[in-house]
């Protein structure tokens, strides 16, 4: 199976219930009513302590097809995963109990303390695009002439890559020499393996570095996220 399609398919087998069960259908069908561009959504618990006894509730995670739609939905934009963050949080979870009642399912996935969430299936995507073919970037850059080799090349969860050379002339001497090329190719990789048809060229941070500059000195650079 595709390497992405595979890590998609892996998300969808995280939820308590099917994410095809039919609770699930007619609750993404009303959240695109709403406005949500809805690829699939889980259904999940939490688990919290109150006087010293575990509690455990449901959760849903409503996986949109763009980050920009997810955008368009929040309430307050810097705080994605902040509880009661989403427009219509009170519609889907009134609309969530009405169908698990509907459907006859447990008593347990019902709460009305339903916490609900949006992640973006292109961003998901973007990001394991990029870690999945890492090695294969690293590869390039070791094909490249020996002068324009960098030290470390590094996936992040921009998502990106972090290319780090070992000094400022040999960033220099690869961006007059080498970069176009090294671009062109990472960019070519990334477009032929995604399956979905997310990547786009702005879409993935391609940084040049080197050793002696502040955030990688710092260490915010020189890992992988």
């Amino acid at each position: 199976m595709d390497k992405l399609i595979e890590e998609v398919e892996k998300l969808r087998k995280m939820g308590d219930l099917d994410s095809n069960s039919p609770v699930h259908k007619d609750f993404n069908n009303y959240a695109r009513e709403l406005g949500f561009d809805v690829k699939f959504s889980l259904v999940r618990f939490k688990r919290k302590e109150e006087n010293e006894i575990i509690i455990e509730f449901p959760f849903l995670d409503i996986f949109v097809d763009s980050a920009k739609n997810k955008l368009k939905l929040l309430i307050d934009k810097k705080q994605s995963y902040k509880k009661g963050n989403i427009k219509y949080n009170e519609e889907l979870k009134e609309k969530w109990n009405e169908l698990v009642d509907k459907y006859n399912y447990p008593k347990k996935y019902k709460s009305q303390h339903l916490e609900i969430f949006t992640n973006s299936l292109e961003r998901i995507v973007l990001n394991r695009l990029v870690y999945l073919f890492k090695d294969e970037v690293k590869l390039m850059a070791k094909g490249m002439p020996l002068k324009c080799q960098p030290e470390f090349v590094f996936s992040s969860s921009k998502p990106g890559y972090n290319i780090i050379f070992k000094n400022q002339d040999q960033l220099n001497l690869f961006k007059s020499k080498c970069e176009p090329d090294l671009k062109k190719s990472i960019q070519n990789l990334l477009k032929e393996k995604d399956t979905y048809g997310y990547y786009q060229e702005d879409k993935v941070e391609i940084n040049y570095l080197h050793r002696n500059m502040e955030s990688v000195q710092k260490g915010q650079l020189y890992r992988e996220d």
